[in-house]
């Protein structure tokens, strides 16, 4: 029987041989794969208590065997130590829908609920699509949508709305905005589809703040049209079956403007963003804007304002060439991961204190050779642990891939992983809320001339 080496890595030291809490390992076969799992076998001390996955477990002996994230509590409920264990094998296997590609930034591409996952992607010949997952096996995959050309901007948009229905946000690259919903709960068969914005829109994203209310965000305008390229929001009182009317939150005179995918973080929206420098065709200097009062207003150098423009918005960094990726809170600070291309390094800026951190970028035969690629490279935070970072890259001869994962509290490195598929290109990590730590989607790069026109498959690494 074929028998896979799995490992288990403490990223931060964990049950300490302190008053008798024992640790001991333990492989379990498992018949539906054919392979060995390790798990852990967890014997506490009296004064202790653990807590998995921010679940508090009475018991004094306990079995884990898929990724977690412990807290050791001592008796007055202090933490004494915490981190993730990772159950994963040396070689991280995972599934495929075959022909798919998604964005970071048409967010969020994957939404779970129970033991039910839907998938949102594009196809390369334009097919914006539909996946139902059961217990992490494929059931169902339907078209939402054709558009005549292949274009990883279509990407769409997914939110699941009190009612179970799902709802879907799309676009072509600059071209009206789509809304389809489910006709019934958590079924994919039938969808009613109508145009909500008929601007030129691209890169929407949404986020549900409670079932009911829910805010989308999208660029309005496109690239080649240097007044145009504004980021606006929208908003829907009814589970995202109606939108109003769409509006600015930053402009920048004439200048173009790209960002990283807004977060929602325990009541406030976060957005990082660039500016386009047209003459260079670079990205420069890093800024930020948050909300505190679900989008109405944003934090600008004049405090809080219904928009944010050239003259007020907070700048972080100051570069020539900057890619910005993705963005977290962890103890109280926000921290933003960006790429500096010219320099071929991945750092982090945490809060507004300007502490850069830099973390090692190993060359990863990027789409554009020699360029860190927008849509490709940077470092992407957990959704639901969000201590902890990804970063995916090839090495120089492109035939591995590998994932490093990223321990913001002291911002190291603590693992890399090879994936099962190594011999491909491997980028754009998606983190799936509501899932166990390193869950999440991403694509497998057979082919990247262009946006539109690419032979990809979107791979997921969802199951336990």
């Amino acid at each position: 029987m074929k028998k896979i080496l799995r490992i288990i890595i403490l990223i931060t030291v964990i049950f300490q041989l302190l008053n008798c809490t024992r640790i001991e390992r333990e492989e379990t076969y498992l018949p539906e794969s054919g392979f060995y799992k390790e798990c852990l076998n967890i014997s506490i001390a009296k004064d202790k208590k653990i807590k998995i996955n921010g679940i508090v477990d009475s018991n004094k002996s306990i079995n884990i065997c898929s990724n977690s994230y412990f807290e050791l509590i001592d008796i007055n409920g202090n933490i004494e130590t915490s981190g993730i264990y990772f159950f994963e094998s040396k070689t991280i296997a995972e599934k495929s829908l075959i022909d798919g590609v998604n964005l970071w930034y048409n967010s969020p591409s994957v939404v779970v609920r129970g033991k039910n996952t839907y998938i949102g992607y594009v196809k390369k010949d334009g097919t914006v699509s539909l996946s139902h997952l059961y217990e992490n096996n494929l059931k169902k995959t339907v078209a939402i949508h054709k558009f005549s050309i292949g274009d990883d901007h279509s990407a769409p948009a997914l939110m699941i709305n009190a009612e179970g229905k799902i709802v879907i946000l799309f676009s072509y690259h600059s071209s009206e905005l789509y809304l389809a919903v489910s006709k019934s709960a958590y079924n994919i068969d039938e969808f009613e589809k109508t145009v909500i914005d008929k601007g030129v829109i691209t890169y929407p994203s949404i986020i549900d703040l409670n079932g009911t209310d829910a805010i989308a965000f999208f660029r309005k305008g496109f690239s080649g049209n240097a007044s145009k390229g504004e980021y606006h929001i929208i908003r829907s009182n009814d589970g995202g079956l109606s939108w109003n009317k769409s509006k600015p939150v930053i402009r920048f005179d004439n200048e173009f403007i790209t960002f990283a995918n807004p977060k929602y973080i325990e009541g406030e929206i976060h957005i990082p963003f660039t500016r386009l420098n047209r003459s260079k065709n670079t990205h420069e200097n890093l800024y930020y804007t948050k909300s505190v009062d679900g989008g109405f207003t944003w934090q600008t150098k004049d405090g809080y304002l219904e928009d944010v423009n050239s003259s007020n918005a907070l700048m972080l960094v100051e570069d020539t060439q900057i890619r910005v990726h993705d963005t977290t809170r962890y103890n109280d600070n926000i921290y933003i991961s960006y790429s500096v291309y010219d320099n071929e390094y991945q750092c982090c800026i945490n809060d507004n204190k300007s502490k850069i951190i830099n973390v090692t970028n190993r060359s990863s035969k990027e789409f554009t050779p020699g360029k860190i690629n927008y849509y490709s490279d940077g470092i992407t935070f957990d959704l639901n642990f969000p201590r902890y970072g990804y970063k995916f890259y090839n090495d120089k001869d492109s035939t591995k891939s590998y994932v490093n994962v990223i321990d913001l509290s002291d911002m190291t490195e603590k693992i890399t992983f090879e994936l099962e598929q190594s011999s491909s290109i491997n980028a754009r990590f998606t983190s799936v809320e509501g899932t166990r730590p390193f869950k999440g989607v991403w694509v497998k790069i057979n082919k990247y001339d262009s946006y539109n026109n690419f032979d990809t498959d979107l791979n997921f690494n969802l199951s336990d």
